[in-house]
């Protein structure tokens, strides 16, 4: 996280994770690196608005592995905008857009739910928070999520799919 000067900010990370799945499905283990970077402008004491970027790679334990032909090895990235206001001292609205595009790398021609296959991902969403008191903050978001396939329906796992989230929490 570093402070350029009163109205930019940016901030670097950078991802090393595994994910395992269960003993049956071993050739899906993940292991995944990655990075980004978000640049965030504080254009006066109400309104903010951040702009960010993320790249991943995940390698499966059964990268072009012929006796399993089952590959979800990937790439991705995504690109965002999250505008934020202050409403007042205790309200604040935000709102944001994220496109995500994965491709799944196999060369694997028997695997026919991956090879050649492109996902993209657009999220909108809004949230409304506001301060109750020092130890006590509540917060309403909805997001719509719009995922499409180009394998769409190869397997039900992997179909696009449109969905509308509301979440509410108390943050204390």
């Amino acid at each position: 996280d570093k402070t350029f000067n009163k109205v930019v900010n940016g901030e670097v990370s950078g991802v090393y994770e595994r994910k395992n799945y269960n003993s049956d499905f071993d050739e899906r283990d993940t292991t995944v690196l990655g990075g980004g970077a978000n640049v965030r402008l504080s254009l006066n004491r109400t309104f903010k608005v951040t702009f960010g970027t993320d790249y991943e790679q995940g390698t499966a334990r059964g990268e072009n592995d012929i006796t399993v032909n089952s590959d979800i090895s990937y790439t991705q990235w995504s690109a965002s905008i999250h505008p934020s206001a202050r409403l007042s001292g205790r309200n604040s609205l935000g709102a944001g857009y994220t496109y995500t595009a994965k491709h799944f790398t196999t060369n694997l021609t028997a695997d026919t739910n991956h090879v050649d296959r492109n996902d993209t991902l657009q999220s909108i969403e809004v949230h409304f928070k506001t301060h109750f008191s020092k130890r006590l903050d509540a917060r309403v978001d909805y997001e719509r999520i719009d995922k499409k396939s180009d394998k769409n329906g190869a397997d039900i796992e992997f179909a696009s799919f449109d969905e509308n989230r509301v979440t509410m929490e108390l943050l204390f």
